[in-house]
């Protein structure tokens, strides 16, 4: 396994139950891309090791809650603390699209017509957010990925969605 791309993440600093899950304190501001991360990069006397992900999310916006596959006791898990955790730069959220650059632009589902024109993007989430303004006041908030938005007309600042009627739903009655 190849390690000549570590970026540093931050430091494991606290363990989470009993069962090998740690905390780990993002030092970073760079989106992580969490679905596609299998391993992380462990600093063992100044020797970064690969640990295979058995599970990541964000648990905060500074803090990564990981499961490692080998690790499965607080025993195991306490060797870990403090230790320095870098990531491959690959596993960085590529941005296709700026978010800044679809900011207005009026997003059009094939089903059920205009929904609105897009006012904010979430980055900082492991999956980013398209929130919506509609024409009835109230804001719309899908996830900002290809099973839900099938185009991006930049001519036209239109952007084709795809969205189930329950997430539509869902957004309306959280109002």
């Amino acid at each position: 396994m190849k390690n000549n791309n570590p970026y540093f993440l931050g430091k494991v600093y606290k363990l989470h139950g009993y069962k090998g899950k740690v905390n780990i304190f993002n030092e970073t501001d760079v989106i992580l891309d969490f679905p596609n991360i299998k391993y992380l990069f462990i600093d063992i006397n100044s020797e970064l090791i690969p640990y295979y992900v058995d599970t990541i999310s964000l648990k905060k916006k500074s803090i990564i809650l990981v499961k490692f596959e080998d690790v499965n006791s607080e025993n195991e898990a306490k060797k870990l603390l403090n230790c320095k955790i870098y990531i491959d730069k690959s596993n960085f959220k590529k941005k296709s699209q700026s978010s800044k650059k679809i900011l207005g632009y009026t997003v059009e589902d094939k089903n059920y017509g205009i929904l609105g024109k897009v006012i904010e993007i979430d980055t900082q989430t492991p999956q980013s957010l398209l929130y919506i303004k509609n024409n009835n006041n109230y804001p719309i908030c899908i996830p900002l990925h290809e099973h839900f938005i099938k185009k991006i007309n930049d001519e036209d600042q239109v952007i084709t969605s795809l969205i189930p009627i329950e997430l539509l739903e869902i957004n309306k009655n959280s109002q």
